[in-house]
């Protein structure tokens, strides 16, 4: 029976990804229409999906619970550990941009898939999730002209496209989940409930809290893709000189991590300036804390905090690069007359650097 539930599973697994990867593939080179994109890896995508991505990007202290809507937290692994649900999150991207300067504008728009995750809960201590997004995108198209007084009008066109894709697959924890519960059992609780310690009681509570909520995550991320790219130099009222092309292909295919930190409590009682009020709260069967000067909330408020990193990291990658002259035909067909340059597949690296950040939430019931 177990035996059957694990092929089971395994094959949903491999569908999925197969299914997600598929279609990310198919849309993912055509992401953005940005002449930033020409540098680096290209234009660097949010890691974040729907939900946190509405709020700015907001990931790192942002954790699932069993409030709608559900979603899937990629960003910050630590956030998986509170899937209660399995859940299948697929996102699209729409991009409207206006690129331009004092002389001339022109607009873009991309619409497309975007990505794909599965997450399921394990157990009642974490939750794991997999799935794949763009990392970077490239897509851009620049042309100037320039005069010079030995050859003529030049004009240059930059091009490129393509990006790097990720597949990630993380998962997070919570290794304390029953402190809480073992302290509200204890004797340690029921003894401070009885002598009426509450100062104490609050500050052990708290910090079982802390620890029970704590999450801890890693994520493992597979990049893959080609960035290719191309400077073509015309000489459109000459015949002295030839034309030059120069194409560039990267290639990437590594392993990068990342890992977070989360933890939260809840604010049940405020505070009763003036007039004199005790709140009860009953914290276990038979024990019952009296908490001087204290008004119980109607809305709980739920705040959280949150870590993550990226570790720096040096990923493997290929460069190829042909450079010839060439000129145009009556049709306008290429014509190459010589090759300067041709470079295949020369193994190298790039540099990722260490990202890390914290994080602050203040959650009100559903807000």
């Amino acid at each position: 029976m177990n035996i059957n539930k694990h092929i089971s599973f395994l094959k949903t697994f491999i569908f999925t990804l197969t299914f997600l990867s598929t279609i990310t593939l198919s849309y993912s080179q055509i992401l953005t229409s940005s002449p930033y994109s020409r540098y680096g890896m290209g234009e660097l995508n949010l890691q974040t999906f729907a939900t946190p991505s509405a709020m700015g990007g907001s990931f790192i202290a942002y954790h699932q619970d069993t409030i709608a809507p559900f979603f899937i937290n990629a960003a910050n692994p630590a956030g998986l550990a509170g899937l209660r649900l399995t859940t299948l999150e697929i996102g699209g991207q729409a991009q409207f941009k206006k690129i331009g300067n004092a002389d001339a504008a022109v607009r873009k728009k991309n619409i497309n898939f975007s990505y794909g995750s599965f997450g399921f809960p394990l157990k009642r201590f974490g939750g794991m999730a997999f799935g794949i997004m763009p990392y970077s995108t490239v897509g851009y198209k620049i042309s100037s002209t320039q005069e010079n007084t030995v050859a003529g009008t030049m004009n240059y066109i930059f091009e490129g496209d393509g990006g790097i894709n990720k597949v990630f697959l993380g998962t997070g924890v919570k290794p304390f989940y029953k402190q809480f519960s073992k302290f509200q059992r204890s004797a340690l609780a029921d003894t401070l409930i009885k002598y009426k310690e509450t100062a104490k009681y609050k500050r052990k509570k708290l910090g079982k809290q802390l620890l029970s909520e704590l999450s801890i995550g890693v994520t493992g991320n597979y990049l893959f893709g080609t960035i290719n790219q191309s400077t073509n130099v015309i000489y459109p009222g000459s015949v002295t000189y030839y034309n030059s092309k120069r194409q560039r292909a990267i290639q990437v295919n590594d392993f990068t991590f990342n890992g977070g930190l989360q933890t939260h409590f809840t604010i049940d009682s405020t505070k009763v300036r003036g007039k004199y009020r005790d709140t009860y709260k009953t914290y276990s069967a038979d024990s019952v804390v009296s908490y001087r000067n204290r008004r119980e909330l109607k809305q709980k408020i739920k705040i959280g905090v949150g870590f993550f990193i990226n570790t720096p990291s040096e990923i493997n990658a290929k460069q190829s690069n042909i450079i010839y002259n060439y000129a145009l035909d009556g049709f306008g067909v290429e014509r190459p007359k010589d090759t300067v340059l041709n470079s295949q597949d020369i193994a190298g690296t790039i540099t990722l650097p260490l990202e890390m950040g914290i994080g602050l939430s203040i959650k009100k019931e559903r807000n």
